[in-house]
């Protein structure tokens, strides 16, 4: 039986049921409506389905068949799975896929760096420890790192990676064993004297 309206139903529908027409076998079934929806007798399921245990939608629970069974290999049958069956007629819900940007083992699909960072998420910044601006959410260094230290590269005590010069240079201003020759070149010339202005006017420790 269908009941159909164009409205809202609510309220109890009760119905009386002689199998066959046997008297004797007679049950009895209440259905309770409260607004728009699907309703099951109370305290019964849906009784018909597909009762072929054969079939890929057999429904254990089903007591009448509604001619719905479908039968064929269940399986994934979407060719973008990981799981893809292509013996599979009958798709069971069982595909799984991989995620955004990797492929079914894990790897990335795009990493032109080979750093195991897919380029869609790669994250540009600092990724010097040292420098003021060090970002530890950087995945690639954008060259934006400032790191202080002495930037003279005749100092003693120069930093390559230093981008900002921050006045720590340190000099030997003995000049070995030429009077002038500050950076012990074997010659005095201009770059002693630059090396000088940079050390002008220091106090010495005592």
């Amino acid at each position: 039986m269908q009941v159909t309206t164009s409205g809202a139903i609510y309220g109890t529908l009760n119905a009386q049921i002689f199998p066959e027409g046997d008297g004797t076998q007679e049950f009895k079934l209440s259905w309770t409506f409260a607004g728009e929806g699907t309703y099951d007798a109370d305290g019964y399921g849906n009784a018909c389905g597909c009762t072929d245990p054969l079939a890929g939608n057999y429904d254990p629970t089903a007591e009448y068949d509604d001619g719905t069974c479908v039968f064929g290999v269940p399986g994934c049958t979407d060719a973008e799975a990981c799981n893809y069956d292509g013996e599979a007629t009958l798709d069971d819900g069982s595909c799984v896929f991989a995620d955004p940007g990797y492929t079914c083992e894990g790897e990335c699909i795009n990493d032109a760096d080979g750093d195991g960072v897919c380029d869609e998420f790669e994250v540009l910044g600092c990724t010097n420890p040292e420098a003021l601006n060090f970002d530890p959410a950087a995945t690639d260094d954008d060259g934006s790192c400032e790191v202080m230290g002495c930037t003279y590269a005749d100092a003693n005590n120069y930093n390559p990676a230093a981008t900002d010069d921050d006045g720590s240079c340190e000099f030997d201003l003995s000049g070995g064993g030429c009077m002038g020759d500050f950076d012990n070149s074997g010659l005095v010339q201009l770059a002693d004297l630059l090396d000088f202005l940079l050390v002008y006017g220091t106090y010495c420790d005592e």
